[in-house]
């Protein structure tokens, strides 16, 4: 997966450095997307934030982000171990603190 910062970003890391994604086109099903959104700490004041970047710096910085990663699991690109090894796949890195919640009625 390669690294791509949005040329016009308004989201931000924690720090303010470039927010950003990682991203592989589909081959094989094209027309089929894996959009994930890491999980991780977040804040919501001075303490937790200090807390959170004391324990998991490195999700709330874009500095350290490598130009590209290889995922397991559902990312692979061998369809022997992925059901969606050639779909469009896009890896949202957690780098803003947020909670993100939904509710089903």
């Amino acid at each position: 997966m390669r690294s791509h910062t949005p040329a016009r970003a308004t989201q931000v890391c924690n720090d303010g450095s470039p927010s950003g994604y990682y991203f592989v086109p589909g081959s094989t099903q094209a027309d089929v997307w894996l959009v994930y959104l890491e999980g991780g700490m977040w804040c919501y004041d001075q303490f937790s934030c200090n807390y959170r970047f004391k324990n998991a710096g490195y999700s709330m910085s874009s500095k350290t982000w490598k130009d590209s990663f290889k995922q397991g699991g559902i990312f692979e690109d061998n369809a022997v171990k992925s059901p969606i090894a050639g779909a469009n796949k896009i890896f949202v890195t957690c780098a803003v603190s947020l909670c993100a919640c939904g509710h089903i009625t």
